[in-house]
């Protein structure tokens, strides 16, 4: 006697299908909040060897790398100091969120070339912080670094900078918080005096 192998029913096969959905709705934001939470913890880590260059070199040149060294200021040209003739980084480092605003514009922040990656943000006060023929202080700059030398930073999980052009975007709340969500608008940035203040606090 031959058995018939009995199938699935279509309202069993709509069952599993709908469990299934519900499943992938439940794991897809967790698997993608556990990137952007590895993303996070990577650029905390880059900023600190970031910082930990910047300060090696500015004690044995008395100043953090110059952020005027081309017509078009580019972030590269400033880390490059990092890595020759002396060796305080062994290469330059990338963003690991890239700015959808820099990559519309020129290639200056790039890795290697117009195509490449954006390098983390850079300026120095002497950039940013001094203005008119006596250099007078800029008072945005004290306001967001205090007597810091240099800032650094990352655009974030929004992928945009909030100004990138004028320190004044960097002290009207605009530093990135997780606690307002892991996709929240913010920059994450670091400027000497707060690092070398609040590293050991921060754990970082």
């Amino acid at each position: 006697m031959t058995m018939k192998k009995k199938g699935f029913t279509l309202i069993e096969l709509l069952i599993v299908v709908a469990i299934i959905g519900i499943l992938a709705a439940i794991a897809v934001p967790n698997f993608m909040n556990a990137q952007v939470r590895a993303k996070l913890a990577r650029v905390e880590a880059d900023l600190k060897a970031l910082a930990t260059a910047l300060t090696m070199y500015r004690f044995d040149n008395g100043r953090p790398p110059n952020d005027m060294t081309t017509p078009n200021h580019g972030w590269v040209v400033s880390y490059a100091m990092l890595t020759t003739p002396v060796s305080y980084m062994s290469n330059i480092l990338a963003d690991v969120f890239q700015a959808d605003d820099v990559l519309q514009g020129s290639g200056v922040h790039r890795i290697g070339g117009p195509e490449g990656l954006l390098s983390y943000d850079y300026g120095t006060d002497e950039f940013h912080g001094y203005t008119g023929a006596n250099k007078n202080p800029n008072h945005a700059w004290y306001r967001a670094w205090r007597n810091s030398t240099w800032k650094i930073g990352s655009c974030g999980p929004d992928l945009k900078y909030l100004n990138v052009t004028h320190i004044s975007g960097w002290i009207s709340g605009t530093a990135f918080d997780a606690t307002n969500g892991l996709n929240s608008a913010g920059d994450i940035f670091r400027g000497e005096e707060f690092y070398s203040k609040n590293a050991k606090e921060r754990g970082l």
